[in-house]
């Protein structure tokens, strides 16, 4: 059986787990790099995270909408190359340190209200929950790291966002990587301000792909039996 597609910079990208009687398991996560939105940056004089957040925009599902997922974020641990082409059953390095491990059923219907702003319906992920350690790490970028994105993605090559296998029904996320819901907000006070925050892009520049997992052998034994030998 053939089990890999081109998954790079596609339209949408999938997250999620879901058990389906004939075709059996299938878990869908992703590899993105996140791009400054501002150069040369300063966050000021003795600089401190509050929290930093995961946001990516709901598109639509496939499977059962009131079923729970629960999804883990690492930081990368190699690079992603936009002008390489990757395969749905590739993988990169990620770091050891675990950055979230979030249970939710998505709620695709209600609007978010975030410091007085009413946004579209959307997953947020806090990745200061279990650690600060990225936070700090963005924090204490050195300024050459903020001159550019060429040299940003030098320091901070990235996140991979998977989730966990189902042990039965399921459901698997369409996210828009690339509408402006997507981001990566870091909250943070220093020596002058207590409220402030930076935005980090995913867009249409960053290099990103989709990895998914089969275990065809939980399908009906029809479909088992014409796919594994």
């Amino acid at each position: 059986v053939i089990d890999s597609i081109k998954s790079d910079e596609t339209s949408m990208s999938l997250l999620g787990s879901m058990l389906d009687p004939v075709f059996g398991l299938s878990t869908a996560s992703f590899y993105t790099q996140v791009r400054l939105s501002q150069s040369a940056f300063s966050f000021g004089t003795n600089p401190l995270p509050d929290s930093l957040v995961l946001t990516l925009d709901y598109s639509s599902f496939y499977g059962d909408s009131t079923a729970p997922l629960t999804v883990k974020v690492w930081e990368l641990d190699e690079p992603i190359l936009f002008d390489t082409v990757y395969y749905s059953n590739q993988s990169l390095a990620v770091k050891s340190t675990l950055l979230a491990d979030k249970t939710f059923v998505p709620d695709y219907a209600d609007s978010v209200a975030i410091m007085g702003d009413t946004l579209a319906p959307h997953l947020r992920i806090n990745l200061t929950d279990i650690t600060a350690s990225l936070a700090l790490k963005l924090l204490e970028a050195p300024s050459d790291s903020m001159a550019s994105n060429t040299s940003f993605l030098n320091y901070f090559y990235g996140l991979y966002v998977s989730a966990e296998p189902v042990s039965g029904g399921g459901q698997i996320m369409y996210l828009s990587l690339t509408s402006s819901l997507s981001n990566l907000v870091l909250y943070y006070h220093n020596a002058d301000n207590d409220s402030l925050s930076f935005n980090y892009l995913i867009n249409s520049n960053c290099a990103r792909f989709g990895h998914f997992d089969h275990d065809y052998s939980l399908g009906s034994p029809e479909f088992v039996s014409q796919v594994i030998d």
